[in-house]
């Protein structure tokens, strides 16, 4: 027969287990930091491991992109666009800045517009009435009113 843990041990596992999830999103959250920083990787690096963060590398990825900015006599135009790509995001582990903003998740637009003429295989031709992300809400000339993903109607001939 198998003994349960009495609820001590439980409350042991539980204090043990949020900590690891709490030491977790700490680590990833200065992953990010590193891989989305839009300043020299070397300082990051530097201050991660308790030291002092000093000048900037010259050879990491950022650094370089800056150079190449003042080898063409273009200062300020690279800092400039390193800090108009920079997006800050407020997320629930705290927030995310990112160099990167086409990665982040866009809306779908819908290839249809409200008052459209449409076609479904099933419900036949009709109209659409309100548009939200993908879902359509579409007059059906048979069927009536009918909320459709727009992946299912093609333009009426």
């Amino acid at each position: 027969m198998t003994a349960f843990p009495s609820d001590e041990e439980l409350h042991t596992l539980l204090f043990a287990y949020e900590q690891r999830a709490v030491h977790d999103k700490d680590h990833l959250a200065e992953m990010m930091h590193y891989a989305e920083t839009p300043t020299c990787r070397t300082q990051v690096l530097r201050v991660h491991f308790a030291e002092d963060a000093g000048e900037p590398c010259n050879r990491c990825d950022n650094c370089e992109l800056v150079a190449a900015g003042v080898q063409n006599g273009v200062d300020n135009q690279v800092e400039s666009t390193f800090a108009a790509t920079t997006v800050t995001l407020e997320t629930i582990h705290g927030v995310v800045q990112t160099t990167a903003p086409e990665a982040l998740p866009q809306p779908k637009l819908s290839p249809f517009a409200v008052g459209d003429a449409v076609l479904h295989q099933r419900f036949g031709p009709g109209k659409v009435r309100d548009l939200e992300g993908q879902n359509a809400l579409v007059h059906f000339e048979k069927g009536g009113e009918k909320r459709v993903l727009t992946s299912f109607l093609g333009p009426a001939a």
